[in-house]
C-alpha cells in the first residue's frame, strides 16, 4: 500500500517551528497535514504525532542538536510555566519545598496524552508492583538536549520515557506517576526505579544553552582518561537537586545513600553488583556503555542524603 506524501512547504515549516516549542524541523520534513487535523499544533503531541509518522516512512529527523533545529531555536523564547509545590506519588500529592510543573499542567510533559494520541506508543507502562516499598533506586541522567522541552521530544522519538525532568532555568517537570507508571530509562531498573533527566548540552561544541554553565575537567567513567571535559550544571539546577533528591527518598522510601568506595569517594564506574545496590546512583554506575550524570553533583548530595 503506498500513502501519498505531502511536503511541507517553507512557509508552513517555519509556522510550525514558530507556534509548536516542541517542534523539530526534518531534513525531509513531509507529512499529510489532513492526518494531524484533529491535534492542537502548539502542543506536544502533534510533534510526537508528527515524529512517529516521518520514522514509519522512513523520514529522517534533523537531531534534537542538529544544526537545522538549533538556527530555528536561536531567538526563540518562551516563558517556563508555574509549577504547584507537591509531587504526585501514588496519585496522592506530596508537599515539597520547590514548585513542580505536572504532566496534567497544559504545558507539562504528559506521557498519558502521548498514548492517548498514539495508542501503540509502549515508552512507558504501569509497574508490577506499584508499591512505595517497591522502588529501590533514584537513577540520575543527563539529557544532552538543548532543554527539557527538547529532552521530552527525543524520549517520544526513541520510545523512551522518565519520571521527572529538570530544565536549565531550574523548573522541574513530573511526567507520571512516581509509583503507578513505570519509565523506561534504565534498562532492567525500569520496575523498581525513577528517574530525571537534568538539562545539560554536555558537549563544548554546542553553541545553544550554555550559559552560566562551567566547564568541567575529570577522568571520564570506565576509563583513565583525565581530561574529559564536559559542561556543568546551573548553580540553580545544583539548588533543586539539594532539595528533590532527599524528597525523593523520602517519599518513596528510597535509602538516603549514594554508592561509595572503601575511601568514601562515589565510584567513577560500573559499582559490584548494581542489582542488589538501593539508593541514588548515576546512570554510569549501572551501564558502562554511559557516562552520565558526570560527578559534580555528588559532594553537593552527599551533605544533604
Amino acid at each position: 500500500m503506498t500513502t501519498a506524501i505531502t511536503i511541507m512547504s517553507g512557509d508552513q515549516l517555519e509556522k510550525a517551528i514558530a507556534c509548536n516549542r516542541f517542534y523539530h524541523r526534518s531534513s525531509s520534513a513531509a507529512f499529510p497535514p489532513a492526518q494531524f487535523a484533529s491535534l492542537d499544533p502548539e502542543s506536544a503531541i502533534f510533534a510526537a504525532a508528527v515524529a512517529r509518522w516521518q520514522r514509519d516512512h522512513a523520514l529522517n529527523i534533523d537531531g534534537i542538536l542538529g544544526p537545522k533545529t538549533a538556527a530555528a531555536l536561536q531567538g526563540r523564547t518562551w516563558k517556563s510555566p508555574k509549577g504547584e509545590n507537591y509531587l504526585i506519588v501514588k496519585g496522592e500529592k506530596v508537599p515539597t519545598s520547590f514548585p513542580v510543573v505536572h504532566w496534567t499542567h497544559p504545558e507539562g510533559f504528559s506521557f498519558e496524552r502521548v498514548i492517548e494520541a498514539i495508542p501503540d506508543f509502549n515508552g512507558v507502562g504501569k509497574r508490577a508492583n506499584p508499591t512505595i516499598g517497591g522502588i529501590e533506586r533514584f537513577v540520575i541522567h543527563w539529557d544532552e538536549c538543548t532543554s527539557s522541552h527538547d529532552c521530552f521530544h527525543v524520549l517520544l522519538w526513541r520510545g523512551l520515557s522518565v519520571q521527572l525532568f529538570l530544565d536549565s532555568d531550574g523548573t522541574l517537570y513530573q511526567g507520571m506517576d512516581l509509583v503507578n507508571d513505570l519509565g523506561r530509562h534504565a534498562r532492567w531498573t525500569n520496575e523498581t526505579s525513577v528517574g530525571i533527566e537534568i538539562n545539560n548540552p554536555v558537549t563544548l561544541r554546542k553553541t545553544y544553552n550554555v550559559q552560566n554553565r562551567k566547564i568541567v575537567r575529570a577522568q571520564e567513567p570506565h576509563t583513565a582518561d583525565p581530561n574529559w571535559r564536559h559542561l556543568d550544571y546551573t548553580e540553580v539546577q545544583k539548588s533543586v537537586m539539594k532539595q528533590l533528591v532527599p524528597a525523593i527518598c523520602d517519599a518513596l522510601e528510597i535509602p538516603r545513600t549514594l554508592p561509595q568506595d572503601d575511601s568514601g569517594e562515589v565510584p567513577k564506574g560500573l559499582i559490584p553488583d548494581p542489582t542488589e545496590y538501593k539508593g541514588v546512583m548515576g546512570h554510569y554506575h549501572l551501564q558502562t556503555d554511559k557516562v552520565d550524570p558526570g560527578y559534580t553533583l555528588w559532594p553537593l548530595l552527599l551533605k544533604v542524603l
